[in-house]
Parts: C-alpha cells; sequence; structure tokens
C-alpha cells in the first residue's frame, strides 16, 4: 500500500493535518492507526456517494460536512 502513489499523498496530506493543523506528534504506530481508518473513511464515503438514495445529491457538501464533522479526530 505504501507504494499506491494516491496513498502516499493521504499519508502526507494526514501527517500535515496532525502536524501543522492539530498541532500533535504521535508515535508512528498510532498515526498509522489514524491514516487507515482516515482512508477506509474516504473510501466508505464515496461508496455511500454513489448509492442511490443514500446521500443527498444536492446537498453532497453538507451530507459529508455533518458526517465527518460528527467524528472527532
Amino acid at each position: 500500500m505504501k507504494e499506491y502513489r494516491p496513498f502516499q499523498i493521504f499519508e502526507k496530506t494526514v501527517q500535515d493535518f496532525f502536524k501543522n493543523t492539530v498541532k500533535r506528534e504521535m508515535p508512528a504506530e498510532i498515526l498509522w492507526a489514524k491514516l487507515y481508518a482516515l482512508w477506509s473513511m474516504v473510501h466508505g464515503l464515496a461508496q455511500l456517494v454513489t448509492i442511490q438514495g443514500v446521500i443527498n445529491l444536492n446537498d453532497i457538501d453538507g451530507e459529508i460536512e455533518r458526517i465527518l464533522s460528527s467524528v472527532t479526530v
């Protein structure tokens, strides 16, 4: 997985987020656990968007924001 370019981009984004936004260093094993959890969430949300009637596509930004804001970092 580490050699999969989209995952590499995602990994850097998550690392930058925790370093610059959350301003918190964490052990590598915890960071990797969070990284995989977030990767799974992104793919799960993408799947939900493809299932008709699950996500209101007229307000997709609002729907995703509500889902994501219900989860803490």
